[in-house]
């Protein structure tokens, strides 16, 4: 089942990084399916993300809100031990504003700041807020 997730996801990211985002999207809903069997809910809220990326860059915003909603509700700190933490905390506030929460993305923008100061990213997306 593992090996079967982790297959189905690298497939998934690589078809987002080809911008073929619906077969993105097939592939990280089918390793959604495995990862259930194994009662993982960070797991699970990773692979939320990811899909919530791909309907993101295909702009369908509401899914992408819909998606990283999952994410945050299976758990809010999946992001947390991963090395781009960062980085996935400000894709999470550009799905907010692209949906009007302003104040949800700002809160995550602030925190990312106070971290990293100087990540560009979050300043970006500071100016627009």
């Amino acid at each position: 089942v593992v090996r079967a997730l982790q297959d189905a996801n690298r497939k998934g990211l690589q078809a987002r990084q080809k911008q073929q985002y619906e077969e993105a999207v097939n592939h990280f809903t089918e390793a959604l399916t495995k990862a259930k069997t194994l009662n993982d809910k960070s797991l699970e809220a990773g692979l939320h993300y990811n899909m919530a990326l791909a309907y993101f860059d295909d702009d369908k915003k509401f899914k992408a809100l819909f998606a990283v909603e999952k994410a945050m509700d299976l758990d809010d700190a999946f992001y947390a031990s991963k090395p781009d933490a960062h980085d996935i905390r400000v894709n999470i506030a550009s799905i907010y504003v692209s949906n009007g929460r302003l104040s949800q993305a700002k809160k995550l923008v602030d925190e990312v700041l106070k971290e990293r100061p100087h990540h560009k990213g979050a300043k970006e997306l500071d100016a627009q807020l």
